[in-house]
């Protein structure tokens, strides 16, 4: 499992997945510091996962936010024992609807992620964490390209 250095920062969000659709499969994994799901999504297809972002602030700060702006983001972990290839996710794309989110604290906003695996997609796993990212609060998942769990 990954390993983040974060910065504090006054504002994060609790994320949830709604809904998914378009894996070959999604399996729930129990590993060493990690439970969580696998996505598996075939080459040359695409899944989404539509998330639930509740934008809420630290009491360790004095600034109060009305509101958070939220940038749909993902980071790809790539499960290799190659350095070099670590932070490479070639052949896949991942879009979202909307982009950009505008939360009241503590109110939810939806974003859906669309990933797409070409058809020449390195095959593997990578740790994926969610929008909007690890250090804000995304949940982390295992995303595989192939035909069967990681």
């Amino acid at each position: 499992m990954p390993l983040l250095t974060c910065s504090s920062a006054s504002t994060f969000a609790d994320v949830s997945v709604i809904s998914s659709n378009g894996f070959k499969g999604i399996y729930h994994k129990n590993l060493q510091g990690f439970s969580g799901d696998n996505y598996v999504l075939m080459p040359g297809n695409s899944g989404n996962i539509t998330l639930a972002i509740r934008a809420t602030q630290e009491f360790s700060s004095s600034n109060y936010l009305s509101q958070a702006n939220i940038t749909s983001n993902e980071v790809f972990i790539h499960e290799t024992k190659s350095p070099e290839e670590k932070f490479t996710h070639l052949g896949l794309m991942v879009s979202y609807e909307p982009k950009i989110l505008i939360s009241k604290l503590n109110s939810s906003v939806t974003t859906t992620l669309v990933i797409y695996a070409s058809p020449d997609a390195p095959l593997g796993t990578y740790w994926l964490f969610l929008p909007p990212g690890g250090c804000g609060g995304g949940p982390l998942i295992l995303f595989t390209v192939g035909n069967q769990q990681y």
